[in-house]
C-alpha cells in the first residue's frame, strides 16, 4: 500500500476515535516513511488526542526545527508544553513561531491562556481581545475556558 493510503486510513481511524488503530496504520507504512512530515504530523495529532503530551511534543519539537515556517507545529508544541504544566515554555515556544502565526486568532487565544496562567492579566486581556477581533467565536469559548478563569470574564 502506498503512503497516501496509509495516511488516509489512519485519518479515518482517528475520525472514528480509534487512536491505537491509527497509530498501527501509520507504523504499517514502514520505517522508510517514519520521518515523512505528513506521517509525523498525523502521529503527533494522534498522540495529542490520546493526551500523550510528551510523546507528541518530541515529534513536534523535531517538526518545529525541520519546518520552521509551519505555524501549526509551534501552536501544537506550545499546547503540549502547557498541558505538561510548562506554561512559561509554552509561551516562549508560541512566540518563537513564524511571524505569519500572529495573524491567527488561535495564536492570540492561546497566548491569552498562557498569560492568564502566568499571572499577567493585562497581557492576557489584550491577547484575548485580539483573538476575538480576528474570530468572535472565541468570545463564547473563553467564557468556558478554565485557563482564562483568572480574568473573571462575564457573558
Amino acid at each position: 500500500m502506498e503512503l497516501g493510503r496509509h495516511i488516509e486510513a489512519a485519518k479515518a481511524f482517528l475520525m472514528l476515535d480509534m487512536a491505537d488503530a491509527a497509530l498501527e496504520e501509520l507504523d504499517s507504512a514502514g520505517a522508510a516513511h517514519g520521518n515523512d512530515p505528513d506521517v509525523l504530523e498525523l502521529k503527533a495529532t494522534i498522540l495529542m488526542r490520546r493526551k500523550d503530551w510528551l510523546s507528541a511534543l518530541r515529534i513536534l519539537d523535531f517538526l518545529c526545527r525541520a519546518l520552521p515556517f509551519s505555524g501549526d507545529h509551534f501552536l501544537h508544541a506550545a499546547y503540549c508544553l502547557h498541558e505538561l504544566k510548562r506554561t512559561q515554555e509554552a509561551k516562549e515556544r508560541l512566540l518563537s513561531g513564524p511571524a505569519t502565526l500572529k495573524k491567527r486568532a488561535l495564536f492570540h487565544y492561546n497566548l491569552a491562556c498562557y498569560e492568564a496562567q502566568l499571572g499577567d492579566l493585562d497581557s492576557s486581556r489584550l491577547a484575548l481581545d485580539r483573538a476575538i477581533v480576528l474570530d468572535d467565536s472565541f468570545k463564547v469559548i473563553a467564557l468556558q475556558d478554565a485557563d482564562l478563569a483568572p480574568l473573571k470574564l462575564v457573558p
